[in-house]
C-alpha cells in the first residue's frame, strides 16, 4: 500500500508539472513569442497599432523590390513584387564607409514594429551606429507572394537558394539607389531568418561585412520537431492574420491533419475554432482535470498510512 501511495503521488506531480507545461508552452506568455511580449513593454500600445497602420508617422517607408521568380533559370522571365522597408533617421553618413542594416524576413508577413520602434536590440545598435535601416520580406510570405497561388507546382521556387539570391540581388540594388558611401552591410536574423543570415555569409561572403545569426538552426535534421510546433502555433488558416490566406492550403492542411489522426489513431480529431487546434496530440484536457484527483488519492494514503 506504501509503495502505491507513493507511487500515486509522484504520479500526480508528474502528471501536474507536465500538463502545465503543454499548456504554459516556454517562450511564450499568452500566445505571444517573449522576445515581442518583452519588447511590447517598452511600447505604448496605441503606438504600436499605430505604427501597423500608419509606418509613416515612424520614419518607415516602404516600396515594392522587382526580383526575378527563379535566378537561376534565364528562360524563366516572370517578375515579381518583394516588400521594402525602411528608415534613414537613424543613418549618419561616414567618410570611411556607411554602415548598413538589414533584417531579413522570415516565414511570415515583415512586422512593421521591428521597424518603428528602436527598443529592439537590433534597432538600438542601429541608433548606436547611425546606420540606415532596412527590413526585406521572405519570398512567398506577407504581400511578397511571387506566384497566383500556393499550388504545389507554384511551390518550386520557394527555396533556400532563391532566398538567398533574392537578398544577394537585393543589396547590390540599394547601394545604388540610395548611393552608399564604401557601404558596410550587416544583416540580422533570428531563428529560421538567422539560418539564412549565416548561409548568406558562406554563399555571398562579398555582399555583406558581418552578419548577426541568432537562434539559428544550422545542422539539417530530418525531424525538426521545433519547426513542426511553430508551424502548429501560426497556422495558415482562412481566419487567421497569416500571409496565407488560400483555401487550397487550408483545405490540405485539414486534410494532412486528418490522415495524421487516423494514422496515430487519436481519440480525437484535431478541432479548434480556426480549423488548427495547438493542443499536444494527448489530451491535455484529460491530464489536467485526472491530475488533482491523482494528488488527492496519493496524499490520502500516505497520510492515512503514517497514521
Amino acid at each position: 500500500m506504501k509503495k502505491l501511495s507513493l507511487f500515486l503521488f509522484f504520479l500526480g506531480l508528474f502528471s501536474a508539472s507536465e500538463s502545465l507545461r503543454r499548456q504554459f508552452r516556454p517562450g511564450f506568455i499568452n500566445g505571444t513569442p517573449l522576445r515581442d511580449h518583452y519588447a511590447k513593454q517598452f511600447i505604448d500600445p496605441d503606438a504600436y497599432t499605430d505604427c501597423l497602420n500608419n509606418p509613416e508617422k515612424f520614419n518607415v517607408k516602404r516600396f515594392n523590390f522587382t526580383q526575378p521568380l527563379d535566378h537561376f533559370n534565364s528562360s524563366e522571365t516572370r517578375k515579381w513584387s518583394q516588400q521594402t522597408q525602411w528608415r534613414n533617421d537613424t543613418f549618419k553618413p561616414k567618410s570611411d564607409g556607411d554602415i548598413v542594416f538589414l533584417l531579413i524576413g522570415g516565414e511570415g508577413p515583415a512586422p512593421l514594429p521591428w521597424m518603428c520602434f528602436t527598443s529592439y536590440t537590433w534597432s538600438q545598435l542601429a541608433v548606436e551606429h547611425g546606420a540606415f535601416m532596412f527590413q526585406l520580406e521572405h519570398r512567398y510570405f506577407g504581400t511578397s507572394v511571387p506566384t497566383s497561388d500556393m499550388s504545389v507546382p507554384n511551390l518550386k521556387w520557394l527555396t533556400t537558394e532563391q532566398a538567398l539570391a533574392d537578398f544577394n540581388a537585393f543589396i547590390p540594388a540599394m547601394n545604388k539607389m540610395f548611393n552608399f558611401n564604401k557601404p558596410k552591410w550587416v544583416a540580422f536574423g533570428g531563428s529560421y531568418p538567422g539560418t539564412i543570415s549565416a548561409l548568406l555569409r558562406m554563399v555571398y561572403p562579398n555582399i555583406t561585412n558581418g552578419n548577426i545569426a541568432s537562434s539559428a538552426p544550422l545542422w539539417p535534421k530530418l525531424d525538426m520537431w521545433g519547426g513542426a510546433h511553430c508551424v502548429d502555433m501560426y497556422p495558415y488558416t482562412a481566419n487567421s492574420s497569416s500571409s496565407i490566406e488560400n483555401p487550397d492550403v487550408v483545405n490540405t492542411i485539414n486534410l494532412v491533419k486528418q490522415e495524421v489522426a487516423y494514422y496515430l489513431t487519436l481519440a480525437g480529431p484535431f478541432g479548434g475554432s480556426n480549423g488548427m487546434d495547438t493542443t499536444p496530440l494527448t489530451s491535455m484536457d484529460t491530464t489536467i482535470k485526472a491530475t488533482p484527483l491523482i494528488l488527492i488519492f496519493g496524499f490520502v494514503l500516505c497520510f492515512v498510512k503514517l497514521l
